[in-house]
């Protein structure tokens, strides 16, 4: 591991008791799993909190589009008494990064746990014990992407399709990675997690940002 990859790493966030929360958006309330958390920078643009541990006041925001659009178009300014100027795409941008990054540190946690499968023949494995189990796959990962146990994961809502064979590889110390995977509950959580953000992020087109 290098230094730049010890600072990628960041802790498994510990079970904490739920607490109501509201969405800016539609102004319903929910589990604060449910929720987007945002908060507000001295200029009046909007930081994401993937991690809920930025300093500050906050608002959430349910992990649905509309609810994002609608935020965006009144609600966050509602809630911080003050004016909104990030866009639609500033916030698809900031979210796709942020989701990478938290991807990096998760994954270089759960290879020091050595709680991660790595390769296809291990990942296989694992996956053949139960269903508890989570992956991630290179955008890049050719054939292997199309094996059974792979697309069977992809139907349960169980992978991540993210990174390079290259970056992958180089985030656990090989040439070359196109898969991994954990069954470790609370990274497994995580992931999922991870994978709801991506898919709101990813399903923000800037078209029609105002609508």
């Amino acid at each position: 591991m290098t230094e730049t990859e010890d600072e990628l790493q960041i802790e498994i966030p510990q079970e904490q008791p739920s607490s109501a929360r509201t969405c800016a958006g539609c102004g319903k309330a929910g589990d604060r799993h449910a929720f987007l958390r945002v908060v507000l920078a001295d200029d009046g643009s909007l930081v994401l909190d993937l991690q809920r541990s930025s300093f500050g006041r906050g608002a959430n925001v349910h992990l649905d589009p509309a609810c994002v659009r609608r935020g965006l178009r009144g609600g966050f300014a509602r809630a911080f008494h003050a004016e909104i100027v990030t866009t639609v795409g500033q916030v698809r941008e900031m979210g796709q990064l942020a989701v990478e990054r938290r991807l990096r540190g998760l994954l270089v946690a759960a290879w020091r746990k050595r709680v991660l499968a790595v390769g296809a023949d291990a990942v296989r494995e694992l996956a053949s014990h139960g269903p508890n189990v989570r992956a991630v796959v290179a955008n890049d990962a050719g054939s292997i992407a199309k094996e059974r146990f792979v697309l069977e994961m992809v139907t349960n809502g169980a992978v991540l399709i993210a990174f390079r064979r290259g970056e992958l590889g180089a985030l656990l110390g090989r040439p070359e990675v196109s898969v991994c995977a954990t069954s470790d509950v609370r990274i497994a959580q995580e992931l999922d997690r991870l994978l709801a953000l991506q898919m709101l992020f990813s399903s923000l087109s800037t078209n029609n940002e105002s609508a």
